[in-house]
């Protein structure tokens, strides 16, 4: 074996890498019959082979020479020239250099090899040309420069696994100039193409010159044939060209045009495969053969496995049999599909260890199969020369119907290793089109009401195989109360869902039973919890399980949780945790969630105190669970009916592996088992006392607590005119003026409110009559703009984050009817306030008060007032004393709403020029002259009614 030696050189980068190969035709080989030296030489009769101008021969280092292996072509004298190919053999170096010089390296000459001074190749380091050869197989490694000397070195410096075994391997070196015909088109060419039988695929024929790609336009009768005429071929133009096959098997397509007057010629190879979804195997088929591996074990089903690498079934051959010559051998294989098929295509993967005579035996029943003999007529056969031969026979085209049996005879062995058939693939189908009963609707875990269920729908053949063909189908829900999207059901409570499937003119059905709702999952934040694992601090970790935190959970039996270092073994192991409800439940699902390290023998009981018993002798588990051990992360649903529990016990009796428990989550399904009675309600609106006619957004504010602190709903009626309820939104809907009542609950503990409804488009333009103080800041006017407000800057806010209380008063001027009063507050509005009006500053009393109220969360929160229709409003007062947001409460905006007064309605804020007025008459119809007009009157002022600020 060759020594490896790796030697490093400083080299300048040539131009280009290419590896293909070039056309010499017209260009002067430089390199032809000229003197060779050689690093070494497995047979003197191959030293010049390298320049003898012939691809067929060339030069081999000698397998036991030490690195580096080199060859030094001298060229008689000094030459200039751009163009080097070498054509490597596999065994070829990974990294090598090419040297161009005038004077020749210094050779040392030894009796089986020779060497180049290292003192020659560090001199001549700017001269060398540094390559990296990559992919398998032979390589074509074209080098362009510009280079001129006498001297050619080809050095290699890092062996590949190839040439490290056998030395450096080239079958010829050629050198030459190319520019002249740079663009001269040399051949043409186009890739391999493998396309699923019956498919259209494309083939790009290229036009190709000594250095790359070239112009195709220089091609002149271009086209592409098939070596077979179930092969059709379509010019697409531009050298592309479609291709279909409707056969299986391997063809030649080859390409044909003529450029710069020589006719050129390529070929491609076109492999017609099966479709995938046609191939024939599935778990119930069973395998036999008269060869057996060492241990007595049938290795027959290694042909079926899917897998064509490795070994497959072997016989005649070590530990499978006697070690066989090639020659005359019977081995058979047999395989039994368990139903019957339409097999329209069979293929054979044989490692090189293959049989060079077989046939394959097709029948439908086991009589047919006990009534072959050797010299029955085979279905397929082949038989080819003796060899190592490691191929992939196709056989197809004989209609197969109904066949169930497939036997193998091997009568020949081609090589003296035996067999080794790597895989053997069937392609087809059943002998039936699927029937309705053949469609499968399908899912997986525990049907949730209100979690989306994704389904599948499957069409299968009559032997439960999928079948090839599964465009178009769809799903609906044709009974329940549920909907589909996207394949996912989801169902809107417990009870049964049925699903349609549809595919072609086939339909199936199947009914899905919805056992829990997510809805109805009990309200862990109120439950106190309790194990015997506690962590290393000594604390109780059982309340991970209940935090609805994927990633924590309740451990024990692991390190830091219940022992102090390690973990518990697989196996019995006693740990329990406890549950205490605030209130009785009945229970219908107990969900656990565990991470891999699970319990796979648990208990659950229903107890009747608080305390952990110390035996359990004479309790009956009221759910119980137990599967094979195993190492999974899984959920566990555990459907039961359990009534009135207060305090349940769950009791570990197994660890499923040896890394203790990791309970992720737990959760509980059921209702409270005592009627829910209110103890308190809230009602109120997010407007108010008043609903704008015709208002979106108006909505009524409903909850209530029972005996428990727990939320439940109450009854609401709605009595009056006016106004609409939507009990399922809660929306208030005013189509005219009116008020109503609305009672939410029953009996002592009911709460009623009264709503009004008013015309929107009332609303007085207050901000030119009014005036706005405040006794904690110095903004308070901004609330009397008519417009909406815009930002930060257009509100009321005390400065500074002063969380003190405050009074804003606005004084209209004089007295005004009024009917509504609103407030809008930015999102930090007040938690307690009063909204106060009159005439006499002295004596304004409350018209509306709000106490303790929670922050809402969302911009723009209103407060109205209904006063009494055209009540006399001068003075209206904003008294804050809370604050609901951790900012100071800010007022956006106040309004005054009016539908009866003309000396409100229609107030605009235009500018007037009374001088450039035509008409200006009184609220009575008086003309007035301009200059009697007095500040802070109504007048009309070309038809439109003004005030004068």
């Amino acid at each position: 074996m060759k020594k490896l030696q790796i030697i490093t050189l400083t080299a300048l980068m040539a131009s280009g890498v290419a590896y293909a190969a070039l056309d010499w035709d017209g260009v002067d080989n430089l390199a032809k019959g000229v003197s060779v030296t050689l690093s070494s030489n497995d047979s003197e009769g191959n030293r010049n082979s390298i320049v003898d101008d012939n691809n067929g021969s060339g030069w081999q280092a000698n397998k036991d020479a030490a690195n580096p292996d080199w060859d030094l072509i001298d060229l008689g004298e000094t030459k200039t020239f751009k163009d080097i190919e070498i054509k490597w053999e596999a065994a070829r170096p990974n990294t090598y250099k090419v040297y161009v010089t005038a004077e020749a390296p210094t050779v040392t000459a030894g009796d089986t090899e020779s060497t180049i001074a290292e003192v020659w190749l560090t001199a001549n380091e700017s001269k060398a040309v540094e390559r990296t050869l990559e992919g398998p197989g032979n390589i074509d490694d074209h080098i362009t420069g510009d280079f001129s000397g006498r001297y050619l070195l080809i050095y290699g410096t890092e062996d590949s696994e190839l040439s490290g075994l056998w030395g450096m391997r080239i079958f010829e070196v050629r050198v030459g100039d190319f520019s002249a015909l740079a663009d001269r088109i040399s051949k043409l060419a186009l890739d391999d193409v493998s396309v699923v039988r019956g498919e259209t695929a494309t083939v790009n024929v290229k036009a190709m010159t000594a250095t790359g790609e070239g112009d195709l336009s220089k091609v002149t009768n271009l086209r592409l044939e098939a070596s077979d005429p179930s092969v059709t071929v379509t010019d697409k133009g531009n050298g592309q060209f479609e291709v279909v096959p409707s056969a299986y098997g391997n063809y030649t397509l080859t390409a044909f045009g003529t450029a710069d007057g020589k006719d050129l010629t390529a070929t491609a190879k076109l492999t017609s495969n099966p479709d995938a979804s046609t191939y024939l195997i599935n778990e119930s088929m069973t395998f036999q053969a008269d060869a057996k591996n060492a241990n007595g074990e049938d290795n027959a089903k290694n042909a079926f496995d899917g897998n064509d690498g490795g070994n497959g079934w072997m016989a005649g051959r070590d530990g499978y049999g006697e070690n066989e010559a090639a020659g005359e051998h019977l081995h058979w294989l047999l395989l039994d599909m368990q139903n019957e098929y339409n097999i329209e295509l069979i293929t054979v993967n044989w490692e090189g260890a293959s049989s060079n005579r077989y046939d394959i035996y097709a029948v439908q029943t086991l009589d047919d199969l006990k009534a072959l003999t050797l010299e029955s007529e085979a279905t397929y056969g082949i038989s080819l020369a003796p060899g190592v031969n490691a191929r992939t026979d196709w056989f197809y085209g004989k209609e197969l119907t109904e066949v169930r049996y497939l036997l193998l005879v091997s009568r020949e062995n081609g090589s003296p290793y035996g067999l080794n058939l790597r895989e053997m693939r069937l392609y087809g189908k059943t002998s039936r089109d699927p029937e309705a009963s053949d469609i499968r609707i399908a899912y997986e875990g525990d049907a949730i009401a209100n979690v989306g269920l994704p389904l599948t729908a499957t069409v299968m053949d009559q032997f439960g195989n999928a079948w090839s063909d599964q465009e178009g189908i769809t799903l609906a829900v044709t009974d329940g109360d549920a909907t589909i999207d996207a394949n996912v059901l989801t169902a809107a409570k417990r009870g049964s869902v049925t699903v349609e499937a549809t595919w072609k003119e086939l339909k199936a059905t199947k009914t899905i039973e919805f056992k829990a709702d997510i809805n109805e999952a009990v309200n862990r934040g109120k439950l106190t919890v309790e194990a015997d694992a506690k962590n290393a601090d000594d604390a109780d970790n059982a309340a991970n399980a209940f935090d609805g935190n994927m990633t924590t959970g309740w451990m024990a039996g692991r390190d830091g949780y219940g022992i102090e270092e390690g973990f518990e073994s697989a196996g019995a192991h006693e740990h329990w945790l406890k549950v205490n409800f605030w209130r009785p439940f009945n229970l219908y699902m107990v969900s656990l969630n565990w991470e891999g390290a699970n319990c796979n023998d648990y208990e659950v009981y229903v107890l009747d105190t608080d305390e952990v018993p110390e035996s359990f002798d004479g309790l009956t588990p009221a759910l119980t669970y137990y599967e094979n051990p195993r190492q999974a992360a899984r959920t566990d649903n555990l459907f039961g009916d359990l009534e009135n529990v207060k305090t349940l016990l769950f009791r570990f009796r197994n660890n499923a592996t040896g890394y203790g428990l990791n309970l992720f989550e737990v959760n509980f399904y059921g209702s409270p088992s005592e009627e829910s009675v209110a103890k308190a309600i809230t009602l109120e609106t997010n407007v108010g006392e008043a609903v704008k006619i015709n208002e979106t957004g108006a909505a009524l504010l409903v909850s209530a607590v029972d005996q428990y602190d727990d939320a439940m709903t109450v009854p609401v009626s709605v009595e009056g005119t006016g106004i609409s309820y939507d009990a399922l939104t809660g929306a208030l809907t005013a189509e005219a003026e009116g008020s109503v009542e609305i009672t939410a609950g029953e009996g002592d503990i009911a709460k009623t409110i009264t709503i009004g409804s008013f015309d929107g488009s009332t609303q007085a333009n207050i901000a030119l009559v009014a005036s706005a103080t405040v006794d904690n800041g110095d903004n308070a006017a901004v609330v009397l703009n008519k417009s909406e407000s815009t930002g930060l800057e257009d509100m009321y806010q005390p400065k500074n984050q002063n969380m003190a209380p405050y009074k804003l008063t606005i004084d209209l001027g004089k007295e005004y009817p009024a009917d509504v009063i609103e407030v809008i507050w930015e999102t930090a509005h007040a938690s307690d306030f009063e909204i106060l009006t009159g005439t006499d500053p002295n004596a304004l009393t409350a018209a509306y008060t709000v106490a303790g109220r929670a922050l809402r969360g969302y911009d723009n929160v209103i407060d109205r007032t209904m006063l009494e229709k055209n009540t006399p409003v001068r003075y209206i007062q904003i008294d804050v004393t809370g604050h609901a947001h951790e900012y100071p409460a800010a007022i956006r905006r106040v309004r005054l709403y009016n539908a009866d007064s003309a000396e409100m309605l229609g107030i605009t804020d235009i500018t007037v020029e009374p001088a450039k007025a035509r008409t200006i008459y009184n609220l009575q119809g008086i003309a007035v002259p301009a200059d009697r007009m007095e500040r802070g009157t109504i007048y009309i002022v070309d038809g439109v009614k003004m005030i004068i600020k």
